[in-house]
């Protein structure tokens, strides 16, 4: 009898998933907990407000340029953002869905640049 949590094989490229799946996660539960685990960035906030000293005061606010140095965890960083934006073309009729968003910093940079909204989804607790 086959186990009912458990989803059927799949056939073709999605076998290897299944496999990784299946031998090492008893649930759905059991792979969220990994991904959160995998992001958890502990001490994070205490780390980010000692970078935010040599900006000033708390009121001041502050451009996404100065921030991205702290918030764009990404390959090319800013670049990146930037030139996926542009690749988009996104103006500020744009509705932009950020997966994985962490602590914001394209999702500020494009409502900042373009003036377009953006929802922010995030697994982690602590981001």
């Amino acid at each position: 009898m086959r186990d009912l949590r458990a989803p059927p094989r799949p056939p073709g490229a999605l076998a290897l998933w299944y496999l990784t799946w299946s031998r090492n996660a008893r649930s759905l539960t059991d792979v969220l907990d990994r991904v959160r685990d995998h992001y958890r960035a502990t001490g994070l906030t205490e780390r980010l407000k000692a970078a935010l000293v040599p900006f000033g005061t708390e009121d001041q606010r502050l451009a996404p340029e100065q921030l991205s140095a702290l918030d764009q965890f990404h390959t090319r960083g800013l670049a990146a953002t930037a030139d996926l934006a542009k690749l988009a073309d996104i103006t500020a009729d744009t509705a932009v869905l950020d997966i994985g968003s962490g602590i914001g910093g394209p999702a500020r940079f494009l409502a900042a640049t373009y003036g377009c909204r953006v929802k922010g989804v995030e697994l982690s607790m602590w981001q």
